[in-house]
């Protein structure tokens, strides 16, 4: 049987999304917690755990609050455009919870031209309950050059106040080349996808050997295991994002990376056969959905 989420089309994998922020709601609701991961220093911020969810799986930040009990060290949600009716929470009065990111992009009928407007305009609506920001140039960006421009306009408006991360995508053909021109603008961060990229491990580690320690890289793409989390930090990310994996495999695979992290290592969970239990009933669940028609 093939794994829920894997090769489905976008619109049945955003319904299984869908499914699985409503369940884990319903976690939150019921009391469910999980152990946090290891604190992760990074872009001048300390991330209670490596383990964030991908923009695209919770749009409007409705997972903010109680992230960090399910064991996330945060939630980046987007992507964002101004003009939306529905805006990104603003920051909680409590502390110690998952970083908050919010992903900025440009609506496609926006041209190039006005694009420093448009992702100054998503700031100002959706920017001000997060921790940081990232700027996603979309798949009809012009050039790294161009993007470059729009970093630095939205690096002079934040003025310091929070790292900005840029998403890299796979199709920049120089994405080392890309990503210094986003930094020497004002990028702190780097969001590395891995998704259409034949060597995700390669792009990391070239990052990693140009900017040394200095920049943040996450990583997000093809994470749904313990062992490709580890993989990705080798080769050079600080953080990693999930989302397909967490359609495919429910909330354990928090906890999985959370305690390879903490360990370097792949460790069996001391609860495993409840944790195989649930995994199972997971899948079933999500394969159900999986196999409905589309509404």
């Amino acid at each position: 049987m093939m794994a829920a989420g894997a090769l489905l089309p976008a619109a049945r994998l955003s319904r299984l999304a869908l499914r699985t922020r409503w369940r884990l709601l319903d976690l939150l609701a019921a009391g469910d917690t999980a152990a946090p991961g290891p604190p992760v220093p990074v872009l001048g911020l300390v991330y209670p755990g490596p383990v964030g969810l991908a923009a695209g799986f919770d749009r409007h930040g409705r997972l903010f609050d109680g992230a960090g009990a399910l064991g996330l060290g945060a939630v980046e949600a987007g992507t964002v455009f101004a003009g939306q009716a529905r805006r990104v929470p603003p920051q909680r009065a409590q502390t110690g919870g998952a970083r908050r990111g919010v992903s900025l992009g440009k609506p496609q009928a926006v041209p190039w031209p006005s694009a420093e407007l448009a992702f100054l305009q998503a700031r100002r609506a959706h920017g001000a309950g997060a921790d940081t920001l990232c700027l996603n140039p979309g798949r009809d960006c012009p050039s790294a050059a161009r993007f470059a421009a729009v970093v630095a306009a939205v690096a002079a408006a934040e003025a310091g106040r929070r790292p900005l991360l840029v998403k890299l995508g796979s199709g920049w053909p120089d994405p080392v080349e890309a990503a210094a021109r986003w930094v020497a603008a004002g990028a702190r961060g780097i969001l590395v996808a891995a998704e259409g990229s034949a060597d995700p491990l390669g792009v990391l580690g070239a990052l990693r050997r140009h900017f040394g320690p200095g920049i943040a890289l996450v990583s997000v793409g093809g994470i749904a295991s313990a062992r490709e989390a580890l993989a990705r930090r080798a080769a050079g990310a600080d953080l990693v994002q999930i989302h397909r994996g967490l359609v495919q495999r429910g909330p354990a695979l928090i906890g999985e990376i959370n305690r390879a992290w903490r360990c370097g290592a792949i460790l069996p969970d001391p609860s495993a056969h409840a944790l195989l239990r649930a995994r199972s009933s997971w899948i079933k669940s999500s394969s159900s959905i999986a196999a409905s028609p589309a509404p």
